[in-house]
C-alpha cells in the first residue's frame, strides 16, 4: 500500500547488499558473533553461543557430539590457513587495497577431496565441512552455495553443539534477508529464537526487521517491544533503530498518537532536523496544523532546521495563519543565514510577506531585487515592476509609480496590461499630469469597451470626466485670474 511505502521511506530502513550481508554472516560464524547484533552485544552473544555448549544449567537436551579426528582437524585447519591467513607477529596486515594472493581454489579443493571420502566422516565433522564450505562461498559471494551449504549443515542437527547450530539459524536468517526471501528469513529466526536459552534485545530487534519488510506492523510492535524490555532489564540502552521501527509501524497502521508518543522520546534523544519534520507531519495527518506549526517553530528555534525548504514551509504556514509579520521574520532569519537563496521568486514571496506586513518601504527594496533577476528567467515578464508600482502608489511615490508601470508594459508577460495601464493612469492622475492621465485612461476605456469589461470601462470613464471637470475648473480659474488681473491693469491706467 501506497502509505506503508512511505512509512518505510520515512524510518529509512534500507537493504544490504548480498554480497556484503554473506561476507559479514559467514565471517561471524567463523568468528562466533551474530549480524545484527550491535558490536557492544558481542561479548554477551558469544557468551551466550558458549554456555549453550557447555553450562551444566542448560535446560535442552544433552547431545552426544561426535569428536573431530585429528586427521579432520589438520585439513579443516589447513582450510582455514588459507582462507584466512594469519598475521604474524610483528608483520603488517596487508592493506584493505591489496591484491587477493589466497588460493581459493586449493581450499575448496581440500573440501572436495573431504567430502569424496565422507563415509569415513562422522556426522558432526560433514557439518564442520560444510560450515566451512560456507565460508568459502562467502569469500566467492555466492550467495545460493552458502545457503546450500548453511541448509546441509542442519541436516546433522543432533550431531552438532547448540552454539553451531544458532550460528546456523541466524545466517540462513541473514542470507535470506539479503535475497528477500522474508518468509524463509522468519522461518529461521524463529527457529534460532526457539532454539536460544538467551535471546538478547539485537534478535528481538532483528526479528521485528523481518516482519517489518513482511510488512506484518502488529507483529513490528511485539517484537520490538520484547526489545526494549530485555534492554531495560539488563539495563542496556535502547537503540535509535528499534525505535525507527516502531514508529514506521505505528505510521503504516495510522496510529498517529502512538507515532507522536514516539516522536516526543525521539526528539529528545536525538534531535535531528528529520524527527521533528516527522513530529509536524504527524500533527497534520491528526489535522492539528497550529500543533504542526508550533512543532517546526520550536525546531527553528531550536537550530535543527538548515535547508531552504524548512524556512519557506515555515513562513508559508504563518502567512496562511496571517501571523505575516512572522513570516517576514522567518524569510529575514533565513536570508540572513544565507540558507534561504536570494532568488527572483524567494525574494517576491518576501516582499510579498513584507506588504502584507504593512512594511511597504522594506517590500519596494524586496522587489528590486527580485526584479533584478528577470532578465535571466525564461519568462522574462513585466508582473513584478507592476507590484512595484503598486506600493509606489501606496506610498504616494508617483513619479517612480508611472516609471515602473512603463518598465512593466515594456518586459510584457502581465496578465492584464490594461490593468497596469490604469494603473499608471492613476498615478498621473494623482501626479497632476492630467493630459497625460486623460491619454491613459482613454486607451484603457477603448480596450475595455474591446474587452467587454464593462468595470474597468466605467471607472476609466468615471476619472477622464473628473479629469474634464478639473480642466474647466482649472480654465475657469484661470479666467478668473485673468480678468481680476485685466481690472486692476484698468485701474491702475485710471489712476495714472
Amino acid at each position: 500500500m501506497k502509505r506503508e511505502r512511505v512509512a518505510r521511506r520515512q524510518i529509512g530502513i534500507g537493504r544490504a547488499s548480498g554480497a556484503l550481508l554473506l561476507g559479514m554472516g559467514l565471517l561471524g560464524m567463523q568468528l562466533g558473533v551474530d549480524l545484527f547484533v550491535d558490536a557492544e552485544w558481542h561479548t554477551y552473544s558469544s557468551h551466550q553461543l558458549l554456555s549453550a555448549q557447555t553450562a551444566a544449567q542448560d535446560p535442552r537436551p544433552k547431545r552426544n557430539v561426535p569428536p573431530m579426528t585429528a586427521q579432520t582437524f589438520e585439513k579443516i585447519s589447513k582450510f582455514n590457513s588459507i582462507v584466512s591467513p594469519e598475521v604474524k607477529e610483528g608483520e603488517e596486515p596487508p592493506p584493505e587495497n591489496a591484491p587477493d594472493t589466497r588460493d581459493l581454489a586449493a581450499a575448496k579443493k581440500i573440501l572436495d577431496d573431504m567430502l569424496a571420502r565422507s563415509r569415513r566422516l562422522n556426522e558432526n565433522e560433514l557439518a564442520q565441512i560444510h560450515r566451512a564450505y560456507a565460508w568459502l562461498a562467502s569469500e566467492l559471494e555466492d550467495t545460493d552455495l552458502a545457503i546450500h551449504h548453511l541448509s546441509k549443515v542442519l541436516e546433522y542437527r543432533e550431531s552438532i553443539t547448540y552454539g553451531m547450530e544458532e550460528q546456523t539459524l541466524n545466517n540462513l536468517s541473514v542470507l535470506y534477508f539479503s535475497e528477500e526471501q522474508y518468509d524463509k528469513s522468519l522461518d529461521y529466526a524463529l527457529q534460532w529464537t526457539e532454539l536460544a536459552v538467551n535471546i538478547f534485545p539485537p534478535t528481538y530487534a532483528y526479528v521485528a526487521q523481518i516482519y517489518y519488510a513482511l510488512e506484518d506492523y502488529e507483529q513490528v510492535k511485539v517484537w520490538v517491544r520484547r526489545a526494549m524490555d530485555k534492554s531495560n532489564e539488563l539495563m542496556r540502552p535502547i537503540k535509535e533503530h528499534w525505535w525507527r521501527l516502531l514508529l514506521g509501524a505505528h505510521s503504516a497502521l495510522e496510529e498517529y498518537r502512538d507515532a507522536l508518543e514516539i516522536l516526543r522520546i525521539v526528539c529528545v534523544e536525538y534531535p535531528t532536523r528529520e524527527y521533528w519534520l516527522m513530529m509536524a507531519r504527524t500533527y497534520s495527518q491528526l489535522e492539528e496544523e497550529k500543533n504542526s506549526g508550533y512543532v517546526l517553530e520550536l525546531a527553528s528555534l531550536l537550530g535543527v532546521l538548515d535547508r531552504e525548504s524548512d524556512y519557506t514551509n515555515l513562513a508559508s504556514r504563518a502567512a496562511l495563519s496571517d501571523a505575516f509579520i512572522r513570516a517576514v521574520w522567518i524569510f529575514e532569519e533565513g536570508l540572513e543565514a544565507e540558507i534561504i537563496e536570494p532568488t527572483k521568486k524567494n525574494y517576491k514571496t518576501f516582499a510579498q510577506y513584507l506588504h502584507m506586513s504593512r512594511e511597504a518601504d522594506k517590500a519596494i527594496d524586496a522587489y528590486r531585487k527580485a526584479a533584478e533577476g528577470v532578465e535571466d528567467e525564461e519568462d522574462g515578464d513585466g508582473r513584478l515592476h507592476h507590484l512595484l508600482a503598486l506600493l509606489f502608489n501606496e506610498t504616494e511615490r508617483y513619479r517612480e509609480c508611472i516609471e515602473a508601470t512603463d518598465t512593466a508594459i515594456e518586459l510584457g508577460g502581465l496578465k492584464n496590461p490594461n490593468q497596469t495601464l490604469f494603473l499608471k493612469g492613476v498615478c498621473q492622475f494623482s501626479d497632476d499630469q492630467l493630459s497625460a492621465a486623460k491619454e491613459s485612461f482613454e486607451e484603457v476605456e477603448r480596450v475595455a469597451k474591446r474587452d467587454d469589461d464593462e468595470s474597468t470601462e466605467k471607472t476609466a470613464r468615471q476619472y477622464i470626466d473628473s479629469i474634464d471637470v478639473e480642466f474647466q475648473r482649472i480654465e475657469y480659474r484661470e479666467d478668473v485670474e485673468r480678468m481680476e488681473q485685466e481690472y486692476r491693469e484698468e485701474k491702475a491706467q485710471a489712476r495714472g
